[in-house]
């Protein structure tokens, strides 16, 4: 990958860039209200400022577009994380104030905290470069539980899917997030009832930012043909995606029977080089990664077992704790790019090693 330099951002804390363009898509990993020396946006002491902090995530976002000679016109997705759900008519005041009615997939919901403790609130984006056509379609469907003539969790889904008009076999990827924690074993049984064949996708559990939503499904959608590769029995869908150029990998979470994070960071891996194998990609060309984690206090070993399979200048990625599988202690989903040399990465420069 090359490197679009910066010393606008932060110096990553981890093995991670800020974003990765290719030729008609923008990858924006998770960012925060933070300036070029990691100090947090806000003047008080001893507070967290949530007006300030955003006001400079925005700012942040921006700056990531306009290194790619993009602007928010170009959003297709802006997703936000929030650590305290009561922020959030707070947050879509400023929002509004800041970019008016979206005209992009504009997802809230919730992460318990962030790697750098006292943020409030982190996002992550995809843009279209500038004057070319978008290669996918972002959509996000609601589904309210509580006012559904049927207490099947399929048909639930299915309905909501319906009534969006979506042509189901142009859906090459989707997240799901559910409120309720004993969902999440639910959800891929109710799948197979949706689809004739299930595209890759991840599932999660985390407040929403509308409250009456009980699932979440986010959808990317590619209007050419989609190739999906074989089903995969410890996923309950497709091992894998590809969309011309680009390959899609559901979110694997980690094998309990693996015990600590260390473990099972490594087994993820190793099942995304095998399915970057099986479907003839090259080796270092995962572009972008969202990785869940159940406890913060794996973070640093997290991040141990992660760098062993990613090369400088890095990919960007996304890293929160929410609801995952019981007993994993990560989660790890994944998008490639046939062409890795073609991808550029918005990175800030190494450090110069001292006389």
């Amino acid at each position: 990958m090359k490197i679009v330099a910066t010393e606008k951002l932060m110096r990553p804390i981890a093995d991670f860039s800020h974003a990765a363009v290719t030729d008609d898509l923008i990858l924006i990993g998770a960012m925060a209200g933070i300036d070029t020396e990691l100090r947090l946006a806000g003047s008080t002491p001893g507070t967290t400022d949530f007006e300030a902090q955003t006001h400079k995530i925005f700012e942040n976002l921006e700056t990531v577009l306009d290194a790619f000679g993009a602007c928010a016109e170009n959003l297709l997705r802006l997703k936000v994380y929030l650590s305290d759900m009561r922020n959030v008519e707070a947050y879509r005041r400023l929002f509004e104030v800041r970019f008016g009615v979206a005209k992009f997939d504009h997802i809230v919901v919730a992460s318990s905290s962030y790697p750098l403790p006292q943020a409030v609130i982190e996002l992550d984006a995809f843009a279209s470069r500038p004057e070319v056509a978008p290669p996918f379609r972002f959509h996000s469907v609601s589904v309210d539980l509580h006012t559904q003539q049927s207490a099947d969790l399929a048909d639930a889904i299915a309905v909501a899917l319906r009534n969006a008009t979506l042509n189901f076999d142009q859906i090459c990827f989707f997240n799901v997030t559910v409120v309720e924690p004993f969902i999440l074993p639910q959800i891929a049984e109710a799948l197979a009832h949706v689809f004739t064949t299930v595209p890759p996708y991840t599932v999660t559990s985390s407040q929403l930012g509308n409250r009456a939503t009980d699932i979440l499904v986010e959808l990317i959608l590619y209007d050419s043909e989609i190739v999906l590769g074989p089903h995969n029995p410890e996923r309950s869908c497709s091992a894998f995606a590809r969309t011309g150029d680009y390959l899609f990998l559901p979110g694997h979470p980690g094998e309990p029977e693996q015990g600590a994070v260390l473990a099972q960071t490594h087994g993820i891996w190793e099942k995304i080089n095998d399915t970057l194998a099986e479907a003839e990609f090259p080796s270092g060309s995962i572009i972008r990664t969202n990785n869940i984690l159940s406890d913060w206090r794996d973070y640093s070993e997290f991040n141990k077992a992660y760098g062993h399979h990613v090369e400088w200048p890095f990919p960007p990625r996304t890293t929160m704790q929410d609801g995952i599988a019981a007993g994993a202690k990560a989660q790890i989903e994944a998008i490639a790019f046939y062409r890795p040399l073609d991808v550029a990465v918005l990175q800030v420069p190494k450090k110069e090693a001292s006389a």
